[in-house]
């Protein structure tokens, strides 16, 4: 640890900072290592083998070491006054806001090479569609295996299938010199990317790398595996009869997603059963909350069918598809970017 100098930052400004990085712990699952804020050369970092976040602190900050996060950021909102002064002494980080002073534990201060040797000019900038095509594709990975949990990145397509659902969405023509190479990313990424719009992203072995236009960087453990051969399931369908949604489409999601099974909104679903009346129920059902059944009237159909659909994921893209195809085996959807196929299977009744 840097010992002696003695800085004062501005504390709204230095918490703004710390709670763009917290985000790196709260992702991490109490791993070890993973409950710390590291400070070196004017940057806080937090992270371990799994996600990290590093961000400049923009202020003359040589102090170098390591402490507890969430003893951090609520000392800081303990205290009254607008600056607090901080040091390195006593194997800790010594802290002094008005007449009260503190001493967090601390320890040496260490990022990994991961991280350090990033270079902004190694970085590439990325298609401006690319937090649609993560937000969309996140919604139809399998939350366990092995590839299929994770979003495939090859050039202009992003994918993601959970078997029973496959989802594309085109970038545009430039992505295809972006993304030259095979990269997978962790659905994980969507919240960060969502919420701070990444200009440029960089690979190391191992891992991918985020950049925003604040210089604060995401980084996310990516993989190497074989995807499944099933992109050829995305072809148009044959045998086909054009289907409708309810006007009120998305109001009917947004009362399923109360009632719907899954840990997060992406994973949950809404089973869908269309009769040859045009009568089509939606049903979700949760074993600690209930179940929810609603009926809405549609253009009448050849034959009955059921699938079962991510709300998150029609939410998201139901504005531009009124009408989608189905056969036998079927339903396929599409809009200017983007292309799901969903399997059918026997709707399980929730009456």
């Amino acid at each position: 640890m840097s010992q002696g100098e003695q800085v004062t930052v501005d504390k709204l400004k230095f918490l703004q900072v710390l709670n763009v990085v917290k985000v790196a712990i709260a992702q991490n699952d109490n791993m070890e290592g993973s409950e710390n804020f590291t400070f070196r050369d004017a940057i806080v970092f937090a992270g371990n083998d799994k996600t990290a976040i590093s961000a400049p602190l923009n202020t003359h900050f040589p102090l170098d070491v390591t402490v507890n996060a969430e003893q951090l950021i609520e000392t800081c909102k303990k205290t009254k006054t607008k600056n607090i002064k901080m040091a390195v002494k006593d194997n800790g980080l010594w802290m002094k806001a008005g007449n009260s002073q503190f001493c967090i534990n601390g320890e040496q201060a260490s990022i990994g090479e991961d991280f350090t040797a990033l270079s902004l000019d190694s970085f590439i900038r990325l298609p401006t569609t690319f937090p649609d095509a993560i937000n969309i594709c996140a919604t139809s990975c399998h939350p366990e295996e092995a590839a299929l949990s994770m979003i495939r990145i090859m050039g202009r397509y992003a994918y993601s299938t959970d078997k029973k659902r496959i989802s594309r969405y085109d970038m545009g023509d430039g992505a295809d010199a972006i993304f030259p190479e095979q990269i997978f990313i962790n659905p994980v990424a969507k919240e960060f990317i969502s919420k701070h719009s990444p200009h440029s992203y960089h690979t190391t072995p191992g891992w991918i790398h985020f950049v925003t236009e604040n210089s604060v960087i995401y980084s996310i453990r990516t993989m190497s595996t074989r995807y499944p051969d099933i992109l050829y399931l995305l072809n148009p369908l044959e045998n086909t009869e054009v289907l409708r949604w309810p006007v009120n489409i998305n109001e009917i999601l947004g009362r399923a997603l109360l009632y719907a099974e899954g840990r997060t909104n992406d994973e949950k679903t809404v089973v869908v059963q269309l009769l040859e009346t045009g009568a089509m129920y939606f049903r979700a059902a949760n074993q600690k909350k209930g179940r929810f059944v609603e009926r809405a009237d549609v253009t009448p159909v050849s034959r009955e069918y059921n699938f079962t659909i991510g709300i998150a994921m029609l939410e998201s893209v139901v504005e531009s598809i009124e009408e989608f195809t189905a056969n036998e085996t079927m339903v396929r959807m599409t809009s200017p970017n983007y292309t799901n196929v969903t399997m059918l299977a026997k709707a399980k009744s929730n009456d």
